[in-house]
């Protein structure tokens, strides 16, 4: 008995029943517990006289981190608040893709894109600062830069620029763009290395491409919005531009001068691990107007205007909400409502001190939220690399040369990391794919990505992955590069399938699987004999993967 479901279709009804979008804000029951692991009841944070519950616990971690092992559920699920995760997390150690890179470099592997990515694992897998790296890899993909670029060949540049993405994910987002700016990956990337001020009897005039994506896809976005991510609209209904053409220039023109550190354009000089510097010679001085008008005197330096372009851009009321409602789409939900948006916008702008920008006080608001804690019906689709770092956490995968060799997962699950084809993402924000979703007037950016082939091929790998289990009975790893999962701790449940089903059901999928289809299971199992432990847990793991509420964080 196989229950795989192999084609997208499937999670269209599901999706439908899990956009959210109702705009009250009103707190909803939860799961309450399947009885395993205690018999609390799964509750908000606001109701101090509780603890949170496994189920909570394990529904808050599938969001706030790349997936809770049990020992982190279990701890969580026994406080009566988030507030101790919280403060444990900002306190973590930031896990550096760079140091991992030449840490293995030194030890004699490649120095490749492969390393870069191997690093990525390991830290989502291994990483003790979960949170950062869940807000890591959200602004990854709305701050993005690509090895499938110029940038192939330089695999410390891309680690340096996610490190800066992490060390500052629980900080300030205006730091966070300085930080983003003068990386030269990000320069590479987006022209901004190079641009020289204009010179017309050479044809020569400032790159825009840094300048247009800096005010499209990450800070103002494309039209005005209201607090709550709403379009503005004018006196006939249309939309309203947030900038034009000539500001794009206008921004190009003060965004002229950089390049390697040091102030030099000259390659042998590359230093990719350091932030980019000005060459005053090669920059634009002559007076500027940027977006809503924002003037720059002339004579300005280049870090000047540079900052100052940034604070205004920082600074405009498209920010708050334009960031908030698509961290809010990477963390907890596809299509948050407008008054869920408006809140987490409202923390953007104050964090409740006056600072502006605080990424921890963000998370905090979009995970503790009344509608991601309190509504069952909010959720997304699951992206690959996330179910995949999921179930290598919860069973504590290795390998044992100690690394994550997965080196092209976008071959399974058109993912990677820092990999995507192009500035726009593996996926917009704002798909929705034709049909029953569309019509719902709702959106399911990672269903860009997931289709017949992904979810065929995404669901082998997995397989591939789960199959070499290791330290049981009947199954070993011949070699020390394979990372396998370790089903030990789980074999002591194998004597009860029902017992083993509610609990795979509750780390993997919330407790999100029917009774119907837990006793369906149940009862294959039970077809295994009980002297095959490790294949009861098996069967199990491979078969709850394969469920449409595996591919929905709910």
């Amino acid at each position: 008995m196989k229950l795989l479901a192999r084609s997208p279709a499937f999670l269209l009804v599901l999706l439908c029943a899990c956009g959210g979008g109702g705009g009250s804000g009103s707190t909803g029951s939860t799961a309450s517990d399947s009885g395993l692991l205690g018999s609390d009841t799964a509750v908000m944070e606001t109701a101090a006289s509780k603890t949170i519950g496994s189920a909570a616990a394990a529904r808050f971690l599938a969001r706030a981190s790349f997936g809770g092992t049990q020992a982190e559920i279990n701890s969580l699920a026994a406080q009566t608040s988030y507030d101790k995760w919280f403060a444990t997390q900002a306190a973590a150690t930031p896990c550096s893709e760079l140091s991992r890179v030449d840490a293995q470099t030194a030890q004699g592997y490649t120095l490749s894109q492969a390393a870069r990515v191997e690093a990525w694992w390991y830290c989502a897998v291994q990483g003790s600062d979960q949170l950062r790296q869940r807000m890591a890899f959200a602004l990854s993909q709305i701050l993005v830069v690509s090895d499938q670029s110029t940038l192939a060949g330089q695999p410390r540049a891309l680690a340096y620029y996610y490190d800066i993405l992490s060390r500052n994910a629980l900080g300030n987002y205006r730091t966070l763009l300085g930080e983003v700016a003068r990386a030269p990956a990000m320069g590479w990337y987006l022209n901004m290395f190079g641009s020289r001020k204009a010179d017309p009897s050479k044809n020569i005039r400032a790159d825009e491409n840094f300048s247009r994506e800096l005010m499209q896809l990450f800070t103002v976005g494309l039209i005005k919005l209201q607090a709550n991510g709403a379009a503005q609209t004018d006196g006939s209904g249309a939309t309203i531009a947030t900038y034009t053409q000539t500001q794009v220039e206008q921004q190009a023109n003060a965004l002229t001068g950089w390049g390697w550190p040091g102030g030099t354009f000259i390659w042998g000089t590359a230093q990719w691990t350091a932030p980019m510097q000005a060459t005053a010679s090669m920059h634009d001085v002559s007076a500027k107007t940027i977006i809503d008008n924002v003037s720059i005197a002339a004579g300005q330096s280049a870090d000047a205007e540079l900052n100052r372009v940034l604070d205004t851009l920082f600074n405009h009321a498209n920010t708050a909400p334009f960031i908030s409602r698509q961290l809010i789409q990477r963390l907890v939900s596809s299509n948050p409502s407008p008054a869920y948006v408006a809140r987490v916008a409202a923390v953007f702008n104050n964090n409740g001190s006056g600072v502006r920008g605080d990424l921890l006080a963000v998370a905090r608001a979009i995970l503790l939220d009344s509608e991601a804690l309190g509504s069952s019906g909010y959720g997304k689709v699951r992206e690959p690399l996330i179910r995949l770092a999921q179930m290598w956490r919860l069973f504590q995968a290795s390998a044992g040369n100690g690394r994550y060799d997965f080196p092209y997962p976008e071959a399974a699950f058109a993912q990677a990391p820092l990999r995507s084809p192009s500035v726009f993402n593996f996926y917009r924000p704002d798909y929705s794919p034709p049909g029953a979703l569309a019509n719902a007037g709702l959106v399911a950016p990672e269903l860009q990505i997931l289709d017949e082939s992904t979810v065929n091929n995404g669901g082998t790998a997995l397989y591939y992955f789960a199959i070499r289990y290791r330290a049981s009975k009947n199954s070993t790893v011949s070699d020390s590069t394979t990372v396998s999962l370790d089903l030990r701790p789980w074999e002591t449940l194998a004597s009860s399938p029902v017992n083993l089903v509610a609990q795979l059901d509750l780390y993997l999928n919330n407790s999100s699987t029917s009774p119907t289809v837990q006793k369906k299971l149940s009862t294959y199992l039970a077809t295994i004999p009980s002297t095959q432990p490790e294949v009861r847990v098996f069967e199990a793991l491979d078969l709850l993967m394969h469920l449409p509420q595996s591919y929905v964080q709910r």
